[in-house]
This record gives C-alpha cells, sequence and structure tokens, in this order.
C-alpha cells in the first residue's frame, strides 16, 4: 500500500516537474524577464541581493535539480538504476535548449545545458546518498 502511494506521489511529481520545464521553455522573452525580475526584487525584499543575470543562470541549476528529484523518486520507487533518471535529465536538457533554437528571442546555451546536467546530476546524487542511508539504517 505504502508503495503504491510512493508510486503516485513520484508520479504526480514528475509530472509536475516537466510541466514547469516546459513552461520556462516557452514562456516568452519578456514575461521571463518579468518574472526574473519579479524573484529578484523579492529575493532583495528578503535580503538577498543578487545580479540579474547571476539570477538567471542559477535559474537553471534550481530547475534542473527539481527536474532531477523527480526523475530519481520515480525511478527510485519503480527499482529502476540511478543512470536512468540521469540520463533522461540530461536528454530533457538537451532538448529544452534545442528547441529554444526555433523559439523568436531564445537561443541554445551551452552554458544553461551545463547548468541543466549539474542540477540533474546532484539531485541523482542527493537521492542516491539518502537511499543507500535509509537502507543501511
Amino acid at each position: 500500500m505504502k508503495n503504491d502511494v510512493s508510486k503516485k506521489i513520484s508520479t504526480v511529481f514528475l509530472v509536475l516537474a516537466i510541466g514547469m520545464v516546459v513552461f520556462f521553455t516557452f514562456q516568452a522573452p519578456k514575461a521571463s524577464y518579468d518574472l526574473s525580475m519579479a524573484v529578484k526584487d523579492w529575493l532583495a525584499g528578503h535580503g538577498m541581493d543578487i545580479e540579474y543575470s547571476a539570477l538567471r543562470t542559477n535559474a537553471h541549476l534550481v530547475e534542473y535539480f527539481i527536474l532531477g528529484l523527480a526523475l530519481s523518486l520515480y525511478a527510485k520507487n519503480r527499482g529502476y538504476k540511478w543512470w536512468i533518471p540521469f540520463t533522461a535529465g540530461c536528454g530533457m536538457g538537451l532538448l529544452d535548449e534545442t528547441v529554444k533554437v526555433f523559439l523568436p528571442g531564445r537561443e541554445f546555451g551551452r552554458g544553461d545545458l551545463i547548468r541543466d546536467i549539474v542540477g540533474v546530476g546532484v539531485s541523482t546524487a542527493v537521492v542516491m546518498v539518502c537511499s543507500k542511508a535509509t537502507i543501511n539504517e
């Protein structure tokens, strides 16, 4: 019963994470800028002043950390090996950046792709380490 609930929750989390990536991929440049500025202003209001460019580049790390976490939890609940969610996340990052070539005002970013891969890699490692810790206890 618990395993069924975990599978359902991980499925919903994965669908939401993929939806997040798709939403940000197809977001118009002006809407993307406005959202980034709103986040920058919110952070500044909480004592965390960050430059716009740093916010934009680090957003990829956060976005793909969340995607990698969702992929890894989905895979873990189904007994898949660690490299499957990592490969899927990297593939999604490559697809994300490639699609941007065809969107007005967007472009393929090698640096963004690297941050996507790092975000997926870190979250995959976190799930692996946490899984081993609970198994060994």
